[in-house]
């Protein structure tokens, strides 16, 4: 046992001191190191304050007051081997992404609960560069390519169990922001290859999850939930020197757009096949058709929306109008839990998530793909902590999208992904 105990907190520390993330383009939600070991949806389970945001109805289980932390890295690269322009790779980046919180059951079956999650953390990150000739001149001009939008939650939530049925309800505070760079090109007589372009956007908006489980027998547990979609007025700067340079005017004006998330919905059961293994399989559904078709940027410098109306030969869109297009979308996956001792549990997973993009939908700033996932965790419980230490990979699998042989957004777009995380809990 005293092995068992200098692994986890080996691994623990390894995880908790190197340059955690999450970066990736399906609008992942980390809710904790167990659910990620057992599929990353983990709808009928228990996982504690982690389970505020996928079922917040298990809050209901909970005994005694706890305090949780999780820190979590989602390490994506991207693929782009693009029909015009040959083989593109993301960067796979490292950004810190913690959560956690603490509940308290202040009567049977009834736990009130505030957490704080990392809930979206989308990234993608490319280099990119512009080779450029004019009479006898050559340039080469290097640029950021990138996408990144953070949604963090604060969720105050509440779970009541009514003999074998129980329910839940979180709160949903959104603070979301986002960043976009790409480069523009100048198709004027002036002939420069482009500039940089940079909008910086942030907003609050609100939402709420619903939860159910019910204990069909001692071995069977159903659980259900659905999360409100939300929009988000999103407001904040553009930055370029292209309209300065040719027109004369500002390098930072305001820009604002609007970014929605959809309803979710989630079916899941977790059943007993001995003392030590339980199976648990899942399903969610996200309902992205509903939502906006195109993402649209608004300055109030007509100059500047002037220039960025138009359809760019280096992206392939408008950077005023980023298509969306999105379809609804499904994950579904399947989970083993083994308890080894009183001590020690490990943990299996498979989950199978659809991309929500269409062929319409794909560019260089939007490229992800649907993706297979395997998983594996280990947990340590002692009187009063409890250390969960998962990793995941992801294969994505590869589409092809043509959308025209000389268009930007044109080609084989792929993907793969590692996550360590790792969750501890102090009981109190």
């Amino acid at each position: 046992m005293k092995l068992n105990r200098i692994f986890i907190l080996i691994t623990a520390v390894t995880l908790l001191n190197g340059p955690l993330s999450a970066g990736g383009t399906n609008y992942y939600s980390l809710y904790g190191a167990r659910t990620l070991a057992l599929n990353g949806l983990y709808i009928a389970g228990v996982d504690g304050l982690n389970s505020t945001f996928s079922n917040p109805a298990s809050l209901s289980y909970l005994t005694g007051s706890s305090l949780r932390l999780t820190v979590a890295d989602l390490l994506e690269q991207q693929e782009f081997n693009s029909t015009r322009n040959g083989l593109f790779n993301s960067y796979r980046n490292d950004n810190f992404n913690l959560g956690g919180g603490l509940y308290w059951n202040f009567a049977p079956g009834m736990t009130a609960a505030v957490a704080y999650q990392p809930f979206v953390n989308y990234e993608v990150d490319w280099p990119y560069t512009v080779f450029s000739t004019r009479d006898s001149n050559a340039v080469i001009l290097a640029f950021d390519m990138t996408n990144r939008l953070n949604v963090s939650a604060i969720s105050p939530s509440f779970g009541i169990s009514f003999g074998t049925i129980s329910l839940g309800l979180s709160a949903n505070i959104y603070h979301v922001t986002q960043f976009l760079a790409f480069p523009l090109q100048n198709n004027r007589p002036q002939g420069l290859a482009g500039y940089q372009v940079e909008y910086d956007e942030n907003a609050w908006a609100y939402g709420f999850t619903l939860g159910a489980m019910a204990d069909l027998s001692e071995n069977l547990r159903l659980g259900l939930m659905v999360r409100s979609a939300f929009k988000a007025d999103l407001k904040g700067d553009a930055k370029s020197s292209m309209f300065a340079a040719l027109d004369s005017t500002e390098t930072n004006v305001n820009v604002a757009s609007k970014f929605e998330m959809p309803w979710v919905m989630g079916l899941g059961a977790v059943y007993k096949l001995s003392q030590s293994v339980a199976v648990n399989i899942d399903m969610s559904y996200s309902l992205w058709g509903n939502t906006q078709k195109t993402t649209n940027f608004t300055t109030e410098n007509r100059l500047w929306q002037n220039g960025l109306n138009q359809t760019d030969s280096l992206l392939g869109i408008s950077p005023a109008s980023i298509p969306m297009n999105l379809r609804n979308s499904f994950s579904a996956g399947l989970g083993f839990e083994i308890t080894g001792s009183e001590e020690m549990s490990y943990r299996f997973g498979y989950r199978f998530s659809q991309s929500q993009n269409t062929a319409e939908s794909y560019t260089m700033l939007t490229p992800g793909v649907s993706q297979h996932w395997f998983s594996f965790g280990i947990e340590y419980r002692d009187e009063n902590y409890t250390v969960d230490a998962g990793i995941a990979y992801s294969a994505g699998v590869s589409r092809q999208v043509n959308n025209g042989a000389f268009s930007p957004t044109s080609g084989k777009y792929s993907s793969n992904n590692i996550v360590p995380a790792v969750s501890i809990n102090y009981a109190f």
